[in-house]
């Protein structure tokens, strides 16, 4: 008869058998003696946590003849989570955007999502009209994720989230926010409007986030 042992110890008995463990009927639960060569057997367990570490083994039994197998492991793996930070370096046309991806025992990719609007219409928590930044690459043990963006617009508040995803899911991070700083406002003097001895003075003025104040001269 085989059956298969697993848990979330190493430790092992001086039989070599894994010390607690649950145990589960492989497919085939039993092998005929006439076999001369190696059968594979197979389990499916669920309800395991992800991110964590299983041991496992194969049993064979044959009367009172008990056989361990080597204790073999693996991790769980499960959605990434995704933590928002908040942004740094903010100035007029730029800021850097920060986060924290955790990829709970798979491979993850991390990638942030800004916009000036905070439109939410397709998912509650999720940005549904935004920029979307570059895959930022891959990590299998979690770590902080940073993009600087530019190209901003002075004196704007903007939108942003990173997001987790692995094969297993993708998770948004929270929804936080930031305003770039205002920036030089400019001035554009334009041909005036004659009218005999009078004269309109035109020109156009971006404040760029600031209150400006205009004259002519």
């Amino acid at each position: 008869m085989a059956t298969i042992c697993y848990g979330t110890s190493s430790s092992t008995g001086s039989s070599g058998a894994l010390s607690t463990c649950s145990t589960v009927n492989p497919t085939p639960g039993t092998v005929l003696g006439t076999t001369t060569a190696p059968t594979a057997i197979q389990a499916n367990v669920t309800g395991l946590t992800s991110g964590t570490t299983y041991y496992y083994q194969a049993i064979a039994t044959s009367g009172t003849r008990v056989n361990y197998g080597a204790v073999v492991s693996f991790k769980a793996a499960g959605e990434p989570s995704a933590t928002t930070v908040a942004a740094s370096s903010v100035v007029s046309d730029g800021a850097s955007l920060n986060g924290t991806i955790l990829p709970n025992g798979d491979t993850a990719t991390g990638s942030f999502c800004y916009s000036t609007l905070n439109s939410q219409k397709e998912i509650t928590g999720v940005l549904d009209s935004c920029i979307g930044g570059p895959i930022l690459g891959t990590n299998s043990s979690g770590n902080s994720w940073t993009l600087p963006v530019t190209k901003l617009k002075p004196g704007t508040k903007y939108y942003f989230q990173v997001i987790g995803e692995n094969a297993n899911g993708t998770k948004y991070g929270s929804i936080l926010d930031f305003t770039t700083a205002a920036g030089n406002p400019t001035a554009t003097t334009i041909a005036p409007t004659v009218f005999g001895t009078t004269a309109t003075l035109n020109g156009e003025i971006e404040s760029l986030g600031a209150n400006t104040t205009v004259t002519f001269c």
